[in-house]
């Protein structure tokens, strides 16, 4: 407590306009200056507390925009990956296009929302962060939530700006299936592996001992989204994101195996 109160001084010196007490020591030998700064700081807290923004506090707000970063992240991702395997329209997209298109999405969707809410885009990531304390239950939650209704939003804006004739060209567009001549054993262990290839970076670009290279966390993960896409593709899709998959399937009608989505992935995560 007293090395938080001493940073605090040291950070708010010029905004409060008072002297600071040097060190922790002084805190310790003199109570009459431990208990005027005492008042010091739980009445700068009060006025911290009482800050708000459109009416409402600030740490509302701040999970507001959390809670829509997720969203725009999210409806981005698909409306790039997705827009990327639309056929009819003067080309015909091939399997390393779409891959690619889908990692240079999260590479710039991180450096759009990463400083905001994390940019999980992804309830394995969100599962990733729980486990690591870094949210709270009642949020991971929610950014589950974010995640769907981004990823339905995103998808929807390929449905809504696309003739129906060339929509109709290709059967369960972007959703992602089990190849017909694997087993469900087989197709839960390709999400499961790359998923967990997947958890394994952003754990890597979350550790502290990386926090020099943060400058290329969107591109290392971008470029992992990609190759994983690329070789776990043919087999499954390479989905390891329950809120991708879930989204084409609602405006296709194309189910199929969506449950190991929603299973292999989050299991990988944990």
């Amino acid at each position: 407590m007293l090395e938080s109160r001493n940073e605090i001084y040291q950070q708010k010196q010029t905004e409060i306009g008072v002297s600071i007490i040097g060190d922790v020591h002084t805190f310790q030998s003199q109570p009459s200056q431990i208990s005027s700064n005492a008042d010091l700081l739980n009445a700068y807290r009060g006025e911290q507390q009482k800050t708000k923004i459109l009416g409402i506090s600030e740490a509302t707000f701040d999970n507001i925009t959390r809670f829509a970063a997720e969203i725009a992240g999210t409806a981005i991702l698909l409306f790039l990956g997705c827009g990327s395997c639309i056929k009819g329209l003067g080309q015909e997209p091939t399997n390393l296009m779409t891959n690619l298109s889908f990692g240079f999405a999260v590479t710039a969707i991180i450096t759009m929302f990463g400083h905001i809410s994390g940019a999980h885009l992804n309830p394995s990531v969100t599962i990733l962060a729980l486990v690591f304390r870094t949210i709270s239950p009642v949020m991971a939650v929610f950014y589950v939530i974010a995640q769907v209704i981004g990823a339905i939003v995103g998808y929807g804006f390929i449905v809504a700006m696309t003739p129906t004739d060339v929509f109709g060209l290709q059967e369960g567009m972007c959703t992602t299936t089990v190849h017909e001549t694997m087993n469900l054993g087989e197709a839960f262990l390709v999400e499961f592996l790359c998923t967990a290839i997947l958890i394994f970076t952003v754990c890597g670009v979350w550790d502290p001992r990386t926090g020099k290279l943060q400058d290329s966390a969107s591109i290392r993960v971008g470029l992992v989204v990609a190759v994983l896409s690329i070789v776990g593709g043919p087999y499954t899709g390479a989905s390891m994101n329950p809120a991708r998959s879930i989204a084409p399937a609602i405006y296709t009608g194309v189910f199929d195996d969506q449950w190991l989505y929603w299973v292999a992935p989050p299991l990988s995560a944990l």
